[in-house]
């Protein structure tokens, strides 16, 4: 099957070396095994013998170097090997620390303990809210809550009012 991709694509020139194409002669290629078995849709190449097999590049290639070894190649000169040592640093005599004068450690001045200014929190009232509930949450009452938000009725909150909790 050819591939969408190539589907409606023509050959329109081939030539073999500078001559075109003779379509009455017989031509030897080298194409690998797979489409010389009709793969990607080259169902017209597996009806002729295969005249030889090879291995694969690195096979090839492998082969060689294990029959030839590197005879016969030769060094480019792009990269040179320079033989340096490296100087070994002169060894460093460890030196005794010195012991230091004592100095009277400074006393540490009282640290004053300023107790924080009692904070509160706001709470947004959402629907749904009632007053004990939200002093339950904060570990207080709805009566502290009443007295403190001055409320003249506790029942009567309202979403989005600002009720202010005493932080313990």
């Amino acid at each position: 099957m050819i591939p969408n991709s190539l589907q409606g694509l023509r050959v329109i020139d081939v030539k073999i070396g500078d001559s075109p194409l003779d379509l009455t002669a017989e031509y030897t290629v080298a194409i690998n095994d797979f489409i010389s078995v009709g793969g990607d849709g080259y169902e017209m190449l597996s009806k002729y013998d295969v005249e030889a097999e090879f291995g694969t590049y690195e096979e090839i290639f492998a082969n060689y170097l294990n029959t030839n070894g590197t005879a016969g190649s030769e060094v480019s000169g792009r990269i040179t090997v320079k033989e340096t040592v490296a100087e070994e640093p002169a060894p460093v005599e460890p030196v005794e620390p010195e012991e230091p004068e004592s100095v009277p450690e400074p006393e540490p001045a009282p640290v004053e303990t300023v107790p924080e200014p009692a904070a509160e929190v706001t709470y947004i009232v959402v629907s749904g809210d009632v007053l004990w509930k939200i002093a339950e949450k904060y570990d207080t009452t709805w009566e502290i809550l009443t007295e403190y938000n001055n409320l003249a009725n506790p029942h009567l909150i309202f979403p989005d009012q600002a009720i202010k909790i005493p932080v313990k």
